[in-house]
């Protein structure tokens, strides 16, 4: 898979952008600032879907519906690919007003 990191999304900015403005931040920190950096790949763990799954899972990105190829975990309400069909009800249930 590609993806532009210079893409501009449906809110106007991409990749980059949130890039640029993070190094914008860290290179404007007082001296003696002290951070911590995450490990991303420890963090958010991607578990490939079955094919047959594939047609029941999907993603609503910029009013846009893309298939989802793999679950995120860490991501969603619950692990792996129960984490969607839980968001989708908190979702239906918020639109339902629904506490």
């Amino acid at each position: 898979m590609i993806h532009h990191h210079s893409k501009k999304y449906c809110h106007g900015q991409s990749t980059n952008d949130w890039i640029n403005a993070a190094a914008d931040f860290v290179a404007t920190c007082p001296p003696g600032l002290e951070g911590a950096c995450l490990e991303i790949m420890s963090a958010y763990q991607n578990s490939p879907l079955v094919l047959a799954h594939k047609a029941y899972i999907a993603l609503m990105w910029c009013n846009q519906i893309y298939i989802e190829h793999c679950a995120m975990e860490g991501l969603l309400s619950a692990e792996n690919i129960q984490g969607y069909p839980a968001d989708a009800l908190i979702v239906i249930f918020k639109a339902k007003s629904i506490n």
